[in-house]
């Protein structure tokens, strides 16, 4: 046994020397012309037109450039959007109308959580690892994706790591209504009201809490209550008004495969893949991630960022979509890639293997990511494409500039009134007002009454929740409805209004 505690003592005294080592480098130095090189380069690979958008995310963008340009839009009509209106707040207000604002500061809002992650780890002395996984982070297409929609994955992990910082410092000195504590609770509502995995801030916090019996050590004055007491009955509130306000997750994927989410992560694989290289991937992914978490379950009770967000990956299992994969891919560069560094290494006499497989999987990952990063922006350079319900919104735009435009002042009371399947993205894309679907009704008289005031819909009618509603259009005959677009994505709809000759398609009403 004691040639075994030599080579055990060995390893550990050759990884502290390079965690000295590493923390000499002048990182402050390196850091910033990287961070600005990065920035650059990522804002080239960013869509530059109004298509591609999150539902969630283009009702955010949509409420603030209504308040900014003091418009009366629908948009009030769709409910309350989630936290990416927070968010985004700064250059929805600022400098409404411009799509790509919003994508640079969802892009600013992912390096602001990928330093605070390395932060953290570094300070767990892990900062070698966390450098390589934050790299890794900013460099991934999976990200990427997200800031480009303006998905809920880098809104989510802001409001995550933050969090946990909040309550370890609100849990070492419970000051009652302290910062700390509010901006715990606001923090809580906002991941709450992002995504199901969300919830695990508030889960973590509440599940310490309510086991803390003992009497605070807080000197301060109680005001009428312990801290406890106030985290017990704040936190439960915020959170469920985070949810309901939002209509909870209207826009979760709810039962989606997660093994297809994670597959996605990996460059080469596309939604266009076979299924069993997607569930071979994902289950090479899940197992990783398994295999990170669980020799780490007693470190996850100490540590409340790496519990929070391991917790948040089993509750994003419910609603598995690219927001809940991009916070899996964290966990895993973060707490797996440092794991890779750690192990033996090669027996004596041989070449040090210590850090040769993370080496491998760094090269590996940087070669892929790279490389569809530069596809990708051949693909911007060239004007792109649009997925197909993108298309349906693009016919609807050209339509309605074949029209005439109206002023931005007055397009929500002289420009074409729309029902769409997705209507913050049209909203945005064409600057217009848009509504939700009428129901399908079976009265058919009823249905077109309900039609008064509309002069297009777009909606896809192979969709199975909306099959009621395809078969009442296709009782209207066509004096009253005509198409004017149909493809794969969807169709567009033009309600011309009753006892009138038919117009040209993009004819105004």
């Amino acid at each position: 046994m004691l040639p075994q505690q030599l080579e055990e003592a060995a390893v550990k005294a050759r990884g502290t020397t390079v965690n000295k080592w590493f923390d000499r480098l002048p990182t402050r130095w390196l850091a910033v012309p990287a961070i600005v090189a990065w920035a650059i380069a990522a804002i080239f690979l960013l869509e530059k037109r109004p298509y591609g958008l999150d539902e969630g995310g283009a009702r955010a963008v949509g409420l603030l450039w209504s308040v900014a340009q003091q418009v009366a839009t629908p948009i009030v009509t769709l409910g309350v959007p989630d936290f990416r209106a927070a968010w985004l707040a700064p250059v929805g207000i600022l400098l409404p109308g411009s799509i790509v604002a919003a994508r640079i500061l969802a892009l600013l809002l992912l390096l602001a959580a990928a330093l605070l992650l390395f932060r953290r780890r570094a300070a767990q002395g892990e900062g070698e690892g966390a450098l390589c996984a934050a790299g890794l982070l900013l460099l991934a297409p999976g990200s990427l994706l997200q800031v480009d929609t303006i998905g809920a994955g880098p809104f989510l992990l802001i409001s995550l790591v933050p969090g946990a910082m909040l309550f370890e410092r609100h849990r070492d000195q419970p000051v009652t209504f302290g910062g700390a504590y509010f901006g715990l609770l606001l923090l809580c509502a906002a991941a709450a009201s992002l995504h199901p995995a969300g919830l695990a801030l508030p889960a973590r916090v509440l599940a310490h809490w309510a086991r803390r019996a003992r009497p605070d050590a807080s000197p301060q004055p109680s005001y009428g209550g312990s801290p406890r007491l106030h985290i017990l009955i704040g936190v439960p509130l915020v959170t469920l008004a985070g949810v309901f306000l939002t209509k909870h997750w209207q826009f979760a994927n709810w039962l989606g495969n997660p093994l297809d989410a994670l597959a996605v992560l990996v460059p080469f694989v596309t939604q266009a893949a076979s299924a069993a290289l997607r569930w071979i991937v994902g289950l090479a992914i899940a197992g990783a991630i398994l295999a990170t978490v669980i020799p780490r379950r007693n470190e996850a009770m100490r540590d409340p960022l790496l519990g929070i967000m391991a917790l948040a990956f089993v509750l994003g299992l419910l609603a598995a979509d690219g927001a809940w994969a991009f916070l899996a891919f964290a966990l895993l560069l973060f707490w797996g890639f440092p794991s890779l560094l750690g192990r033996s290494p090669a027996p004596a006499g041989g070449i040090d293997l210590q850090r040769g497989l993370a080496f491998a999987v760094l090269l590996v990952a940087c070669t892929l990511f790279l490389v569809t990063d530069r596809a990708r922006f051949e693909h911007v350079r060239a004007g792109g494409t649009l997925d197909s319900q993108d298309e349906v919104i693009e016919s609807l735009a050209t339509t309605i500039a074949r029209g005439g435009k109206p002023s931005e002042a007055s397009v929500a009371n002289t420009g074409p009134r729309v029902a769409s399947q997705w209507p913050g993205r049209t909203m945005v894309a064409c600057a217009c007002g848009a509504l939700p679907l009428p129901p399908s009704l079976e009265d058919q008289d009823r249905f077109l009454r309900n039609l008064r005031g509309l002069d297009y819909v777009l909606f896809d009618p192979r969709e199975p929740s909306l099959s009621g509603l395809a078969r009442n259009f296709a009782g209207i005959g066509g004096d009253r409805v005509e198409t004017t677009t149909l493809l794969p994505g969807g169709v567009l709809l033009h309600v011309l209004p009753p006892a009138a000759s038919v117009p040209t398609p993009g004819q105004g009403t």
